[in-house]
């Protein structure tokens, strides 16, 4: 019951960041691989490390993604440190990292999808890949968001 309302709680955060700082979000009635999809919201979330190799080197492949599809982005650093051109980053705190985290470490680089009309979490991907690699997986998520999988 505790971890519903984290995540409850959770979601109403992204949704409020989506309102009031990323006005311009992408919605899912807009291409992505060719593909048209009904209107709704999403955010791509990263965590990271300042310290990680891995973060380092997936960062513009991540933030290239973001810029060529206009979905909107938010990052959170683990240890509180910003990467070079990550502007959107926040601090977690421990109980937004055990929603996207239950009874684990973290493990970073890691990037969900939240689906603020469904209030739901989607693993993408945790390592660092290549932008195809991010392209085809992003794009899985979003086919299964559209069928309500």
């Amino acid at each position: 019951m505790r971890k519903k309302i984290h995540k409850m709680l959770l979601f109403y955060i992204i949704l409020f960041i989506n309102i009031c700082i990323f006005q311009d979000s992408f919605s899912l009635s807009e291409e992505v691989n060719g593909l048209e999809y009904k209107s709704q919201k999403i955010t791509l979330i990263l965590f990271y490390m300042s310290t990680c190799g891995h973060c380092k080197k997936f960062t513009p492949v991540l933030s290239k993604f973001v810029e060529n599809t206009g979905i909107s982005f938010i990052s959170f650093s683990i240890d509180g440190n910003k990467l070079p051109g990550l502007s959107n980053s926040f601090n977690p705190t421990s109980e937004e990292i055990s929603v996207f985290f239950p009874n684990q470490v973290p493990s970073v680089p890691a990037v969900f999808i939240a689906d603020s009309e469904y209030r739901k979490i989607y693993p993408v991907l945790k390592g660092s890949a290549s932008y195809s690699q991010l392209e085809k997986r992003v794009s899985y998520i979003i086919e299964r968001i559209k069928y309500g999988k």
